[in-house]
């Protein structure tokens, strides 16, 4: 007969000796696990997917890339868990009623946003209303740049008209000139309509841009848009009761077998015989 085969044959005896203090440690252990998992109040989890896209309009006129990097998308998660979006949602729901988590998805734009509160309707709503006072406050942040851009094209512009008109008399002098114009004043005409033409150019351009921002404006474009919103979950991420069951059964077990065994060290053999713990 193996070791192995003594140590379980050894156990067992020990079970059947000491069976009532084998019942009592697992009736304990597994209670005191049943009662935890049975009291303790059920948190509900649920996420939403948002997408920070490469480059928006507002970006493309200010000339700025939206995030690319692991560095920029961990930015964007510290603006996601500032007042600044969170804001809106603490005035209906306070803080502790609800746990907030951000994740990067690996080789992705995307950002998840994992709400946890003992309530699951809360944990959907929260999530939903976290993903979309982002989109917003980005859309904000983009129509923001954009009037800045509006604002600083707009002077531009004005610089130009100013610098056009002064352009424009130099132009008038020298069409008045006609034929009795010099071939040196004949070379600063080329020169002056070249210039003309040139800032023309720039101005139009200018125009255009601001046609553009003020698009941006109007339709309050951004480069975060909700990939996916938050469902109602079904069953409580904690306590998992499932599992919490089938350790305590393992624990209760081995806490019996434990109490069986160390009845049996303790109460050695007396008279030939072993003597139980409890003597009923």
């Amino acid at each position: 007969m193996s070791d192995n085969e003594i140590d379980f044959l050894e156990y067992l005896d020990a079970l059947k000796e000491n069976w009532i203090a084998a019942t009592v440690a697992f009736l304990v252990v597994f209670g005191l696990v049943l009662a935890y998992t049975l009291t303790t109040t059920p948190m509900y989890e649920s996420r939403s997917l948002v997408f920070v896209a490469s480059q928006d309009q507002a970006s493309f006129l200010l000339g700025n890339a939206a995030p690319k990097t692991i560095s920029d998308l961990e930015t964007q998660k510290i603006i996601l868990q500032s007042t600044s979006v969170l804001g809106p949602i603490y005035a209906e729901h306070p803080i502790d009623s609800f746990e907030l988590k951000v994740n990067t998805i690996k080789n992705s734009n995307i950002l998840e946003i994992v709400v946890t509160s003992d309530s699951a309707l809360n944990a959907m709503n929260i999530a939903n209303k976290i993903s979309e006072s982002y989109e917003s406050y980005n859309k904000d942040l983009r129509k923001d740049e954009a009037n800045e851009v509006i604002t600083f094209i707009s002077e531009q512009i004005d610089l130009y008209n100013l610098e056009g008109e002064t352009l424009s008399a130099r132009k008038v002098y020298y069409d008045s000139l006609g034929e009795n114009i010099t071939n040196e004043q004949a070379l600063e005409y080329e020169t002056l309509k070249r210039e003309i033409n040139a800032k023309n150019k720039i101005y139009d351009y200018l125009l255009n841009k601001r046609e553009e921002a003020n698009l941006v404006v109007s339709l309050r474009s951004g480069n975060v848009r909700i990939l996916s919103r938050a469902e109602l979950p079904i069953a409580p991420v904690r306590p998992n009761v499932p599992l919490n069951i089938a350790l305590g059964l393992i624990l209760a077990a081995g806490a019996a077998i434990g109490a069986a065994y160390a009845a049996k060290t303790i109460m050695p053999p007396q008279n030939g015989k072993k003597k139980k713990l409890f003597n009923w």
